[in-house]
């Protein structure tokens, strides 16, 4: 197959599973604000702010829990999978899930014994504890069914993990927070369904992982290769310890220096300005495998075509977002409740810094899937020193602003590391000279709907959305007037 061939064929395979994904997160995000919404309106912004800060501790645990295997997983999986070698991914899958499945058992006995301490003397937060200690048994049950959907990542399944993660489980959380709410539980409702819902997780990977490869495989000897395993997971475990826990501290500082409620303000606008990035996790979802099996083949000129073509379709739909959330930044935030509407400027930050993530494009994921674990380990430590440098410096001053700015520098500086890195040691880079055009078409398409949003009196929601539908026009307009590429066509 020549080269124009297998780009043409991936290209599609990336615009198609990507495409899903990207709705399939869109939707998420969407169904996520109406959540964050009921749940802002049924309980006070400082109890929100309790059960943030527990959760982000949760979520610690979970990525801590996994050992570095989630990329581990994608990585060898899809390259035996390729390979037609069904008794190395039967023994790979079977090695990891038990590590995994140990591990997060003892991180959660061991977290449960230091809750007191942990809200206490590191958050500074005593009335967490019991939240936290609560929601700990959820950890073995989120670790098992990420390393679960990997594998059907891994095996090119990802339909089943968009369906079950990013359509269905949503609307069992919307269902479920519902009821709770209906029967006048607030907090400890929200409590409740962060409960239940990692059940269902683990049982959908679960079921459909077996039907779809399990049940069919007629594997009698599973063949496990640890050390080459272990000499990729381990640095990628170091660098993941590393990135979490640095990422860990902003949200220390948050405990020492600003109240739950400001917490509770952050985490909203941190969930807005998310929108930025969902085109790029897309497309990363399905990169990943289509990337590893490329390095294995040697292809490195496809995948350059892939990764330009991959990184200009991500940042393009990044900017819609970004304008679109600057105009309506006051309308959004509202939505949630008016004590959050004071984080206008705060997300003008973090956005910034998540659209210069995606303008680096999947330069991380090169390295990991180039099997470049060691080198992302130091990129890792070089952004935990950014991070606790810059945020012990800016937050006891700025507060939330100082978290904004630390995110930013942080997000600017690595990704400027990463792209000369690949650009080092692959001779490739995601740029093109039609990265212009979607710049210019969104900065043009700002203005009007900037006058409109603010000289046209409607209700706040049909201003919202009919601002949103005229952008979209005037933005596609004048992509079509500078001409699409062939690959966008």
């Amino acid at each position: 197959m020549n080269t124009n061939i297998m780009f043409q064929t991936e290209l599609k395979s990336i615009a198609k599973y990507g495409g899903m994904n990207f709705f399939g997160i869109f939707f998420v995000n969407v169904m996520g604000y109406v959540i964050n919404i009921i749940i802002t309106r049924n309980v006070e912004v400082e109890q929100f702010g309790q059960f943030v800060l527990s959760m982000r501790i949760i979520s610690y645990l979970g990525l801590l829990a996994l050992l570095g295997f989630n990329t581990t997983t994608v990585k060898f999986i899809s390259q035996y999978f390729s390979q037609k070698k069904h008794n190395e991914i039967i023994g790979t899958m079977r090695y990891i899930l038990s590590r995994v499945l140990i591990t997060s058992l003892l991180l959660t006995i061991t977290a449960f014994i230091l809750s007191p301490f942990i809200t206490s003397n590191i958050f500074h937060k005593p009335e967490v504890t019991n939240i936290l200690r609560t929601l700990l048994i959820t950890v073995p049950f989120v670790a098992v069914s990420k390393i679960l959907y990997f594998n059907l990542r891994g095996l090119k399944l990802i339909k089943y993990e968009i369906v079950s993660a990013k359509f269905l489980e949503p609307i069992f959380r919307l269902i479920l927070l519902s009821l709770f709410f209906y029967l006048g539980y607030s907090l400890t409702g929200v409590i409740a369904v962060q409960i239940i819902l990692p059940l269902y997780s683990l049982c959908f990977a679960g079921y459909f992982l077996y039907q779809k490869y399990l049940k069919n495989s007629l594997v009698k000897s599973p063949i496990v290769h640890k050390k080459e395993i272990l000499s990729f997971s381990l640095p990628v475990y170091y660098r993941s310890f590393i990135a979490n826990t640095g990422g860990m501290i902003p949200l220390y500082l948050m405990g020492i220096f600003v109240s739950s409620k400001q917490i509770g303000i952050f985490h909203i606008c941190s969930k807005v300005a998310n929108f930025v990035t969902v085109s790029l996790i897309s497309l990363n979802v399905i990169f990943a495998p289509i990337l590893s099996e490329f390095f294995a083949k040697k292809e490195k000129k496809v995948l350059e075509k892939l990764l330009k073509a991959s990184t200009k379709w991500a940042f393009t739909l990044s900017l819609i977002a970004f304008f679109c959330i600057i105009i309506y930044a006051d309308e959004i935030l509202s939505l949630f409740g008016k004590d959050y509407v004071s984080g206008k400027y705060l997300l003008f930050i973090l956005m910034f810094g998540l659209l210069i993530n995606v303008l680096a494009g999947s330069n991380g994921v090169v390295l990991n899937m180039s099997g470049r674990s060691k080198l992302t380990l130091t990129n890792s430590i070089i952004s935990f020193i950014i991070v606790a440098v810059s945020g012990y410096l800016l937050i006891p001053k700025y507060d939330l602003f100082g978290v904004a700015y630390t995110m930013a520098i942080n997000a600017i500086i690595l990704n400027l590391i990463k792209f000369l890195q690949v650009l080092r040691l692959e001779k490739i880079h995601p740029f093109k000279w039609s990265f212009f055009k979607p710049i210019s078409a969104g900065v043009i398409s700002f203005f009007p709907v900037y006058f409109y949003s603010n000289f046209v009196r409607l209700p706040k929601l049909l201003n919202l959305s009919s601002g949103l539908l005229i952008y979209l026009f005037f933005f596609f307009f004048f992509l079509w007037l500078f001409r699409f590429e062939e690959e966008d066509k």
